[in-house]
């Protein structure tokens, strides 16, 4: 059982290296993928946990995750330009938080399950606001 510092090699072509824990990865770590992905940042028995940074397919996300899930302040950029910084819950975006689209539009509120509810405010890539 792997136990310390090290590295392991997949037989799909995923490599990690860091610490582990019982056989699984445990604190500080670099995951990458076959595909391209890459996970660097804190692992708990196994999953992302505590602060990191994931890059895949145009997606970057840096902040905090719980049992592999984006959880807690965080910054999500996408591919297309758009990004969301706020609070994130069970990988989604739910609290306070702004939305910005490639444009310069911008969106702040409260988000839940990913979506702006409630009260907010928009602002226009040209500086109009409307509440």
């Amino acid at each position: 059982m792997r136990q310390g510092q090290g590295e392991w090699h997949a037989s799909n072509g995923d490599v990690y290296k860091g610490g582990f824990e019982q056989g699984l990865f445990n604190g500080q770590g670099r995951l990458t993928t076959r595909n391209g992905a890459s996970y660097v940042g804190n692992f708990k028995l196994g999953l992302r946990d505590g602060e990191g940074t994931q890059k895949d397919k145009g997606v970057l996300y840096r902040g905090q995750f719980k049992a592999g899930l984006y959880d807690g302040p965080g910054r999500l950029e996408l591919e297309d330009g758009s990004q969301h910084q706020g609070m994130f819950a069970n990988g989604k975006a739910n609290g306070e938080g702004s939305r910005s689209d490639a444009s310069g539009n911008q969106y702040s509120g409260n988000f839940v399950d990913g979506q702006l509810q409630g009260t907010g405010s928009f602002t226009s890539a040209d500086g109009d606001q409307y509440d």
